[in-house]
C-alpha cells in the first residue's frame, strides 16, 4: 500500500515539471511587463495620471509593447517593420486618449518620441538583417 502511495506521489510530482508553463515564455511575458512599467513611471511625472489612469495606461503599454515584438520578428523588410511600426504608434496614441485627458494626450505624443521612438526600433533591426 505505501508503496502504491509512494508511486502515486511520484506520478503527480511529475506532472507539475510536464505541464509546467514554459519559463522562457514567463520570462518573454515578464520582460514585456516590466518594460511597461518602467515606461508608465517615467511617463507618470510628464503625464500626472491619476491610480486608474496609470493602471488602464501601463495595461495599454504592454498590450503594444507585446505588438512591437511581434512585428519586429516578422520575416519582412526593414521599410515594411518601420510602416507597420508607425502604424501600430499611431493606433497607440488613438487608444490612449481613451485613458487620457487632452491634455495629456498632447504631453504623452510629445514625450513619446523621446520615450519610445520608432526610428531607434528601425535602426536596430536593419542591423540584424544581412
Amino acid at each position: 500500500m505505501i508503496r502504491y502511495i509512494g508511486i502515486l506521489v511520484i506520478v503527480f510530482a511529475s506532472f507539475g515539471t510536464i505541464y509546467g508553463q514554459d519559463p522562457l515564455l514567463q520570462e518573454g511575458k515578464i520582460t514585456t511587463e516590466e518594460k511597461a512599467r518602467e515606461l508608465t513611471e517615467k511617463y507618470q511625472p510628464e503625464l500626472v495620471m491619476t491610480g486608474t489612469q496609470t493602471r488602464l495606461f501601463e495595461r495599454k503599454l504592454s498590450e503594444f509593447l507585446i505588438r512591437a515584438e511581434k512585428i519586429k520578428k516578422l520575416d519582412i523588410t526593414t521599410e515594411d517593420k518601420l510602416h507597420m511600426l508607425r502604424q501600430l504608434s499611431a493606433q497607440e496614441n488613438e487608444e490612449m486618449a481613451n485613458i487620457l485627458t487632452r491634455p495629456q494626450v498632447k504631453r504623452y505624443v510629445k514625450i513619446k518620441t523621446e520615450l519610445q521612438p520608432v526610428a531607434m526600433v528601425v535602426d536596430s533591426l536593419s542591423k540584424k538583417e544581412p
